[in-house]
């Protein structure tokens, strides 16, 4: 038997060099230094963006939780129980996502893209990349399907804690996560570079641009205040456009939009956007000059007060001024932040 094994590992060996001749694989495409040079600046700019992309949804999520889950009181019957994680999948992306399957091993799995900073679910041992696998112990194959079950479970826990099955380099591993309760209101991020805020009945989601001009987290947390306003005052029922959305829309098309909001809308979404922020631990120290520092940084400030008079007017800046003398009072008096 050992014998007729070696003849036939032997013949396997030899057959090889007695057919013929096989064709060469074909020539090497040649890569000259500039293309190897191309190629890795190329890898580092998407995993940069990739990288800046989970920093800014970190940080929206990180302000917009605070203020959520600081302004229950504020919000009436419009709270839900929410989680600190953003979830990505490769239908996130447009264009050639082939590299994000590659590099990252992004598909059709909810992967973690986002964490609250030093929340339940990083204290749980969530970690970006993380891919959902089950959701109260039901297997979830998609995003839409996490995104449905978690929601399901959160809605229906009444604070219970979420299970979560997830995978981390093929190690599965399980966390229960306490929900906190906010109010009810999706807050996202809109891939465009504008100052845009599109509203709609659901929540909101800001432009890049306005990422880039909020540097500092107290001009966020008033740009996001204000937007929460118009949502729990019912505003958004009216329109599809935020204030930024619609300025946005007539500084590059000439105009024709209608006017999204009243002044007096405005106004209140102001006043309660302070108090969102306020309650939320924010500074309101720069916040009355908020819209005039906006009105400064568009590409076409003239347009500005020719479309939208009152968007960043003497007045306005002056009656936040005083919401904010009005808010400090209350801080300095020890009284509870109530408008």
């Amino acid at each position: 038997m050992r014998s007729r094994l070696l003849f036939c590992l032997l013949i396997c060996l030899l057959l090889p060099a007695c057919a013929g001749k096989t064709p060469p694989p074909p020539p090497a495409k040649e890569v000259t230094p500039l293309d190897a040079a191309i190629a890795i600046q190329e890898k580092r700019f998407r995993h940069d963006l990739i990288k800046w992309g989970a920093l800014a949804s970190e940080r929206i999520l990180r302000i917009s939780h605070g203020i959520l889950a600081g302004n229950t009181e504020l919000c009436g019957e419009r709270t839900t129980y929410g989680l600190g994680l953003v979830f990505l999948d490769i239908k996130s992306f447009k264009g050639d996502t082939q590299w994000l399957r590659k590099w990252w091993g992004l598909d059709e799995r909810a992967m973690v893209f986002a964490i609250l900073p030093n929340g339940p679910e990083w204290n749980a041992g969530i970690r970006h990349g993380d891919v959902v696998q089950s959701v109260t112990g039901q297997p979830v194959a998609t995003r839409k399907e996490a995104g449905a079950a978690i929601s399901a479970a959160l809605r229906g826990g009444a604070g219970k804690p979420v299970a979560l099955g997830l995978d981390r380099d093929g190690v599965p591993y399980f966390v229960s996560i306490a929900p906190k309760r906010m109010c009810d209101c999706n807050v996202g991020i809109w891939q465009r570079q504008s100052v845009a805020v599109f509203q709609n009945d659901q929540g909101f989601e800001l432009g890049l641009g306005l990422l880039s001009f909020a540097s500092k987290d107290e001009d966020l947390a008033v740009i996001i205040g204000h937007e929460l306003a118009h949502q729990m005052l019912g505003h958004e029922k009216n329109v599809g456009w935020g204030q930024l959305g619609k300025l946005f829309a007539e500084l590059f098309t000439g105009g024709g939009y209608g006017e999204p909001y009243t002044l007096e809308q405005e106004i209140q979404a102001d006043r309660l956007g302070f108090y969102y922020a306020a309650r939320a631990g924010f500074s309101l120290d720069r916040a009355p000059g908020i819209w005039k520092r906006l009105a400064a940084a568009m590409v076409h400030p003239d347009a500005v007060t020719k479309n939208r008079p009152y968007f960043a007017s003497d007045e306005r800046e002056k009656a936040l001024t005083a919401v904010r003398e009005e808010i400090m009072a209350k801080i300095q008096a020890g009284q509870p932040l109530v408008p």
